[in-house]
């Protein structure tokens, strides 16, 4: 990629290299990857999608899945119409999917899991109490957020004596490379 020569960090190299030769990311037209852009909804279904093994793509149908905001025939819709099916993407309440959102970190870790249950052998253990500083225990997602605590799926940091995983933030498409190579090295996906 254009945009990536400057990248020192030798996991992250190997992580956009894997997620490339897999072609779970393919860039951009302008031949770069965009490693600090964040990632949108429509994004995130497309490159968790082509990272489970087993997933097949549904074909278009020539409809919009019931979201006023899509186009039945953009490129996003095969990737939309599977995760409908396996539950994935629900919308939102005024029947949009928004899929140009950015995803943060809670929701990621949620989609990409549940994803690796549902492709997968994975289990996602329940937990209530939780690792983060910054994640309160029985939170809606703080079992996943254990799991990327147990195999440091973000690069979280430490404060004194405490991680913190900053859920709110947005997802880049490094850091969304990164995390899925390393669900991959772990057997989780």
């Amino acid at each position: 990629y254009t945009d990536t020569s400057y990248i020192y960090n030798e996991e992250l190299c190997a992580a956009i290299q894997w997620a490339s030769d897999e072609a779970i990311f393919t860039g951009y037209a302008d031949g770069s990857f965009g490693p600090y852009n964040y990632i949108n909804r429509a994004e995130v279904l497309k490159v968790l999608l082509e990272s489970m093994v087993g997933a097949t793509l549904l074909p278009l149908d020539g409809t919009n899945q019931g979201f006023s905001d899509l186009d039945p025939y953009a490129w996003y819709m095969p990737y939309v119409r599977t995760a409908k099916f396996y539950g994935m993407l629900a919308g939102y309440p005024d029947g949009e999917a928004k899929l140009g959102n950015y995803v943060n970190r809670a929701e990621i870790l949620k989609l990409s899991l549940e994803a690796a249950e549902s492709f997968g052998d994975y289990a996602i253990p329940y937990t209530f109490s939780s690792e983060y500083a910054d994640v309160e225990d029985g939170a809606w997602f703080v079992q996943y957020s254990n799991v990327a605590y147990n195999y440091v799926l973000f690069d979280d940091y430490l404060d004194g004596y405490n991680w913190y995983l900053s859920p709110e933030s947005y997802v880049t498409r490094s850091e969304m490379a990164l995390m899925l190579y390393r669900m991959s090295s772990y057997g989780i996906i």
